[in-house]
């Protein structure tokens, strides 16, 4: 009999296997399942413990071989990634029990089987001692065709959970026109020795340099920080001696130390500063600086950026403007695609009027962390007006301990009204609760939603949707003292749009920019999309070359700096696990040139292209998303970095059904040849014994010759 907690994991997608983890007086008791045991022949089961110490001691029963499915138990911490046949798995896993009609193969047909798992001595096994977010079955691997595959799956990975997304936005601005002549005077500088703004814009020379510092923004993954610059007496700069000049842009994260990541030093010979790690320059036209990827990518705290300048002369200035920090934040996502806006659980509070969401009520009171109503308790209460974008939802959980109390009907008759105010005009009403006529429940008069003895969880949609501003208002007309209902977890959401399969997840594929046609810029800004050396961005028609999609492209090698190896990129959220399909098109700018692109998915090489022509070409790559964000980025090839470069247009990343061989919590498996032995049905019928007798001895040669 088991004697703890029962764990059910699903693997796959189609087929499906489903693991039952059973805690019993110290064992481990588990059962695996075909979902559909007409179309699934169960081959192996891999896992990992928690604990590697128990590696060494870990027994399975029944004992291998002894006719009851188990044909082989494998344990090595982080080594098992195939089995005896050959079939080989993408990750390796530390237990692996084998499943077969005949002894040390997975020969057969096997759609359930069980087993038991100890150690010895005294320790006890617990559903906590294997990893259940992280299981593989191989199924259908044994047939001749090696068309097995990899069911994958665990906790967390059942769609029951919620999910992450990051969204990324701009968190700091400042214009500096704020009519002041003290960079404090911005709420975005917390630390300044520069002197003053002037015409809008901030200002350093030899008579006000020092370090101007931004204040700290949050940010769950990458920040990334642009500003505008110029100089001006370029020429009276300079770059070496006792009079150098010098500035640098500089970042620091969770109050740690500051990291640079630029130092500007004058060109005296053209007027210009360049940057020490990126390359990125300016002179006495304004030009925008972009800071992003390295240190600005793993951000999980805090971001501070701070210039410093190191100047001189009075009459060498340098002007910044424009300033602009991107951050990213984590936004947890419920199986229903919405995002929690607000939201109350009303603990540590003695009054209804002290919880953050109630406006206001005259009658209704908190009991142990609940908001309560009886018919002492009874009447109206308000809640406050919450900011919504787009279809929103109101949830709480409801439970009334005694509905057998409550009246339907009469003198005494009891009753909740539930409305919202929608866009501070539209009154909506969701429902009005009554106890049906057992008693048990209080039924929801527009959804049939029931408030039991038991807490359950009521929720809104209807009339909510296109929205600004929700307002919950209740109102509970209760006759008696002992009819109660408790409320807990208030929550307001709003619905995100996650990527549906099939979804081009990427912003602006096809790098329009509003170049008009026939014309370039050379500092183009194109939405969706940064760089660390500046976008050049062509109007349809410029040099005779046509867009693939809409009206611009780009050429990937805005100019010949040796420091300057050009590129662009984009992050997009992604899900875990699923595949995603790369399409650009990309042309040659002159004929006979044979400029390639170069790939990176998150930092890593993953192809590198180049079309044969002038003539658009298009190019595919698979790429698996991490859940998070995930960064696409072209390069240019170091080597040739000469001005002239490939052109790109219409980019798409397409996950799911539509993006080639992607699958859902399934792979295929492959298979080493110099181990693999596969037997035909013919021969498998013959090793079970299912032909007549001459005709199975010579299919048994066959198998073992």
């Amino acid at each position: 009999m088991s004697t703890g907690q029962n764990t059910e994991i699903l693997l796959g997608c189609d087929p499906q296997v489903r693991v039952v983890v059973i805690e019993d007086a110290g064992a481990l008791v588990m059962q695996v399942f075909a979902e559909d045991p007409a179309a699934v022949d169960m081959d192996a089961l891999f896992f990992n413990l928690t604990d590697d110490a128990v590696a060494t001691n870990i027994n399975v029963w029944p004992v291998v071989n002894d006719g009851q499915n188990i044909t082989g138990f494998d344990v090595a911490v982080g080594q098992l990634a195939s089995m005896d046949s050959g079939v080989q798995i993408q990750e390796a896993y530390d237990v692996r029990v084998q499943f077969g009609e005949f002894p040390d193969t997975s020969w057969g047909d096997i759609d359930q089987a069980g087993f038991t798992l100890w150690v010895e001595g005294d320790a006890p096994l617990t559903a906590d001692s294997i990893d259940l977010t992280n299981m593989t079955c191989v199924v259908n691997s044994d047939g001749s065709d090696n068309t097995g595959l990899a069911l994958t799956g665990g906790l967390g990975n059942t769609g029951d959970d919620t999910t992450m997304i990051y969204e990324t936005s701009t968190v700091l601005t400042e214009d500096f026109n704020g009519g002041s002549h003290c960079a404090t005077g911005s709420n975005t500088v917390t630390h300044n020795d520069w002197a003053q703004t002037w015409g809008g814009e901030l200002m350093t020379s030899g008579w006000h340099d020092g370090a101007v510092q931004l204040a700290p923004v949050e940010s769950d993954g990458a920040v990334t920080l642009s500003f505008d610059i110029r100089a001006e007496n370029a020429w009276a700069f300079e770059s070496s001696g006792a009079g150098a000049d010098r500035l640098d842009v500089q970042v620091r994260l969770d109050n740690g130390d500051w990291v640079t990541l630029d130092t500007f030093i004058v060109n005296e010979h053209t007027d210009t500063f360049t940057g020490s790690e990126t390359g990125q320059t300016f002179g006495c036209q304004s030009t925008t600086l972009t800071y992003s990827g390295g240190v600005l990518d793993g951000v999980t705290g805090t971001a501070e950026f701070r210039i410093v300048s190191d100047i001189t002369a009075c009459d060498e200035k340098i002007y910044i403007d424009d300033v602009q920090i991107t951050a990213t934040e984590a936004i947890e996502v419920s199986p229903e695609g919405t995002v929690a806006v607000a939201e109350d659980d009303f603990e540590g509070i003695h009054y209804a009027n002290d919880s953050d969401l109630v406006d206001y009520t005259h009658d209704w009171d908190i009991q142990n962390g609940e908001l309560q109503t009886d018919g002492r308790d009874d009447g109206q209460i308000w809640f406050e007006t919450v900011d919504v974008d787009g279809d929103a939802a109101i949830s709480i959980d409801a439970r009334a301990p005694h509905t057998e109390y409550f009246e339907d009907g009469g003198c005494y008759g009891d009753s909740l009204d539930v409305w919202a105010l929608v866009d501070n005009y539209n009154w909506v009403h969701l429902d009005t609760f009554v106890v049906n006529a057992e008693g048990t429940a209080l039924v929801g008069s527009n959804t049939g939603q029931e408030i039991t003895a038991e807490s359950d969880t009521l929720t809104w949609t209807a009339g909510l949707e296109d929205a600004d501003s929700v307002m919950l208002y209740m109102d509970s007309k209760i006759s008696g003292a002992e009819e109660e209902i408790f409320f807990d977890n208030l929550t307001i959401s709003e619905a995100v749009d996650l990527p549906l399969d099939g979804d081009d997840i990427l912003t602006n594929g096809s790098f329009e920019s509003g170049v008009a046609a026939g014309h370039v810029n050379m500092n183009a800004s194109v939405e969706g999309w940064q760089s660390d050396t500046g976008i050049e961005g062509w109007g349809t028609g410029f040099e005779h070359q046509a867009a693939s999609e809409g009206q611009s492209f780009i050429e990937l090698d805005r100019n010949a700096d040796a420091h300057q190896v050009d590129n662009i990129y984009q992050d997009v959220q992604t899900e875990e696990g699923e595949t995603y399909q790369l399409s650009l098109d990309v042309a040659q700018r002159f004929h006979g040139e044979t400029d390639s692109v170069e790939i990176y998915w998150n930092n890593e090489l993953v192809d590198t292209v180049s079309p044969d022509g002038e003539d658009w070409e298009t190019f595919t790559v698979d790429v698996t998303g991490t859940g998070g964000l995930d960064r696409l980025e072209f390069r240019e090839l170091a080597s040739e970095n000469d001005s002239t470069g490939p052109l790109l247009d219409n980019v798409s990343l397409v996950g799911g059904s539509d993006a080639g061989d992607a699958t859902c919590g399934q792979y295929e498996v492959t298979y080493d040849e110099l181990v693999n032995k596969q037997l035909t049905d013919e021969e498998i019928d013959a090793l079970l014994g299912n032909t007549d007798d001459e005709e199975e001895a010579d299919l048994v040669d066959a198998a073992f010759p």
